[in-house]
């Protein structure tokens, strides 16, 4: 049977989204194998980048001035650039001394903040002192540190130690039976203004005992496919949709995680395999979250003028990519920590976000909570 026009249509805009979303994938992996070193506050982060941050840092002198000026995921949690470097140091050593005592006595040692460490110019000389002192090889050793550092990352995570920045705050979030968002990449696809596909990446510390499933809410219909070892149950809930991510056995406390899902159009889902279980009701599981809500605003002619997402849960980095094919908007911005009714906000001189010629912007935010909106809007 021929094709309608319609069909090829579809057809066309679908190879277009593959190809597009294809492309942006490729982008990060690249980036991702790149030297990270030196690099500035503004340049978005990997999503393992507090442990590649800890891993460099313990390299060579260890903790110096100087190296701890080179990672900033680091230093985000620690207070901010702006914090001195000998108030970055007493946190970093408040928060290994927090760890059980072998991890502690074990990362004093490589990261050169121990007494018999210090003015040792190599992580060799440091492992080696270190196996000295528990009468152990230097293999065994750096097998240590990969757990140890490990715990270390979770700690400066949640906060939990005394000279944390989090608990001298009145402003900074507050952490209870939920999760940490090391890092969240969003990209959403429009095409001649229409909604097409969004991509999301959270990376997330669990602080909870145990929990079946991660809550996640669009205010707008949509269809989400997980990829393993997640599975995904949508419900609507008044005028928004929750959809419930199941791992595949009991989150706990101090694991992170890995989710990744598609939204798109609930059309594109019935036609490729049937709505399967997508729309089934979520049971009386526990759960933790919401982790974020998103937001949308169409244009009065129904194109879609904004991405976003207001984070309930601490959120350490949070990545927007957009891509744009056929038609392309006048005007493209970013916002941050807007209210519900305040987004997208407008066109700033500070906030303006370019094509630079091409079909894609992308924004980094840091340091997200409090159920505010971020994101990217634009105009027709």
């Amino acid at each position: 049977m021929a094709s309608s026009n319609s069909d090829v249509r579809e057809a066309r805009d679908a190879r277009r989204v593959r190809r597009a979303t294809d492309r942006q994938d490729s982008r990060a992996s690249q980036g991702a194998q790149q030297p990270r070193r030196p690099q500035s506050d503004q340049s978005p982060r990997g999503i393992r980048d507090l442990e590649d941050d800890l891993l460099y840092l313990r390299k060579g002198p260890g903790v110096t001035p100087a190296r701890v000026a080179s990672v900033g995921t680091l230093r985000l949690v620690l207070g901010g650039a702006q914090e001195p470097f000998a108030s970055l140091r007493q946190r970093l050593v408040s928060a290994i001394c927090s760890l059980p005592d072998e991890d502690e006595a074990l990362l004093l040692d490589v990261f050169g903040l121990s007494p018999q460490a210090e003015g040792l110019s190599t992580l060799r000389q440091r492992q080696e002192l270190h196996g000295t002192r528990i009468d152990r090889k230097v293999d065994t050793v750096a097998a240590r540190e990969v757990l140890a550092i490990a715990n270390l990352r979770n700690q400066l995570l949640s906060g939990w130690y005394p000279a944390s920045p989090l608990g001298s705050s009145g402003a900074g979030p507050e952490l209870h039976n939920g999760v940490v968002n090391e890092a969240v990449a969003i990209t959403t696809v429009v095409a001649d203004g229409q909604w097409q596909e969004t991509r999301e990446h959270y990376r997330f510390l669990a602080l909870f005992d145990e929990a079946d499933y991660l809550r996640i809410a669009n205010s707008f219909p949509g269809t989400a496919v997980a990829q393993p070892p997640f599975t995904v149950r949508t419900q609507r809930i008044g005028s928004s949709w929750s959809h419930d991510f199941y791992h595949d056995g009991p989150m706990r406390r101090g694991q992170t995680y890995d989710l990744h899902y598609r939204l798109v159009p609930e059309a594109e889902v019935d036609a490729e395999a049937g709505a399967d279980d997508h729309a089934a009701r979520s049971d009386g599981n526990d759960a933790a979250g919401p982790a974020a809500d998103s937001g949308t605003a169409a244009a009065k002619d129904s194109r879609l003028c904004e991405t976003s997402r207001a984070f309930h849960e601490r959120t350490l980095t949070a990545r927007f990519d957009t891509v744009f094919l056929g038609t392309k908007p006048k005007t493209i911005w970013s916002f941050n920590r807007l209210s519900f009714f305040q987004r997208p906000g407008s066109l700033t001189p500070s906030t303006r976000l370019d094509l630079a010629g091409g079909s894609s912007v992308s924004v980094t935010y840091r340091d997200l909570y409090g159920g505010l909106f971020s994101g990217v809007g634009w105009e027709w």
